[in-house]
């Protein structure tokens, strides 16, 4: 008999976890979740922000014609397209519907490319009409965006056009909803 109570002492004991602690890990993991997503985005994690003038700065330095521009001195005139106001829906999000209204130019590197975007429009603007449809509200709503926009529209307009062939475009009127 001595035996068997050494025996059965000698067995672990299982505790059962009760309600209120499994309540105050899970809600530890939470907080200590939360904290450090916070730390991380608004402390260690520093996002480059584009603002005009370094957007401005960032499409000159990468349109330079410099052959041109060197020999004379100064910038070469460069031929604008006007494209008429477009109204171009926009990528649902959360059931909601939104669309852009906008009016823009695009700067042409000489007479020949903007011949070929005058031949080309019809192509150009469904391309535009393209990747607004795949754009959410909130990706064009800052200058940061916008600039990332801008040269997405320029590249696909030069994989028409040919390399180049646009340099820069400019929005003259542009209203989100």
């Amino acid at each position: 008999m001595a035996e068997e109570k050494k025996e059965e002492s000698a067995a672990p004991v299982k505790k059962k976890l009760d309600l209120q602690t499994i309540l105050i890990v899970v809600n530890l993991i939470a907080v200590l979740g939360t904290a450090g997503t916070i730390a991380y985005t608004k402390i260690l994690y520093k996002k480059s922000k584009i603002t005009d003038e370094a957007a401005t700065k960032h499409i000159a330095d990468a349109t330079k014609n410099t052959s041109n521009e060197a020999a004379n001195g100064k910038p070469a005139e460069r031929p604008l397209v006007t494209m008429d106001e477009m109204r171009v829906n926009l990528a649902p999000k959360n059931g909601e519907n939104h669309f852009a209204v906008f009016s823009m130019s695009v700067e042409c590197l000489d007479e020949a490319a903007a011949a070929r975007f005058k031949e080309r429009k019809d192509i150009l603007v469904d391309k535009l009409i393209n990747i607004m449809n795949h754009k959410y509200l909130e990706e064009l709503d800052n200058v940061q965006s916008r600039t990332i926009f801008k040269e997405e529209i320029i590249r696909s307009f030069n994989e028409v056009l040919g390399a180049r062939s646009v340099i820069d475009i400019y929005f003259s009127n542009i209203a989100l909803q």
